[in-house]
């Protein structure tokens, strides 16, 4: 791809080779001022937890290992006796950042799928925002709805099933 599309200020109305199936046609625009604003905290914000997670040391337990950062263990457990949606979910992206996939899978394969979604959309987010326009092309609404639908239903699933047993 050559650098004026890259750098060209009007969209390019048909993508380039190579470009991603995620990607909107012509998303190598320039980002205006408040959407670069809003990609740099969003992404800021993921790669902060992410970072959080790789410092946390999972839990054995497969729940508990937002404690080591001074939270109170889950209500629901407390109140109702069962795991809610979210239970295991910081033990989930710590596995993930310790390379423990099988073991994030189980603690909570929702936040799993969390993790890595934030693992590749926080870095991408960082880069366009610094660069001003979107980086690898600017990802489809449709993609992201499918990504945090797919990420709800495990989730959910998830939950579903441990309740029931």
């Amino acid at each position: 791809m050559s650098a004026e599309i890259l750098l060209s200020d009007s969209p390019d109305p048909s993508p380039a080779a190579g470009d991603s199936p995620f990607a909107v046609r012509g998303g190598y625009e320039r980002i205006v001022p408040w959407q670069r604003a809003l990609l740099f905290f969003t992404g800021l914000i993921l790669v902060s937890l992410l970072t959080t997670a790789a410092l946390l040391n999972p839990d054995p337990h497969g729940l508990g290992t937002h404690q080591q950062l001074g939270l109170p263990p889950c209500s629901a457990i407390m109140l109702f006796g069962v795991r809610c949606p979210a239970c295991g979910m910081t033990t989930s992206w710590s596995h993930l950042m310790h390379g423990q996939l099988l073991r994030a899978a189980h603690a909570n394969a929702g936040g799993l799928l969390l993790g890595l979604f934030s693992l590749a959309i926080g870095p991408w987010m960082l880069t366009s925002a610094a660069l001003g326009r979107w980086w690898l092309g600017a990802i489809h609404p449709a993609w992201l709805a499918a990504a945090s639908g797919l990420i709800f239903t495990v989730t959910t699933a998830q939950w579903i099933w441990r309740v029931l047993l």
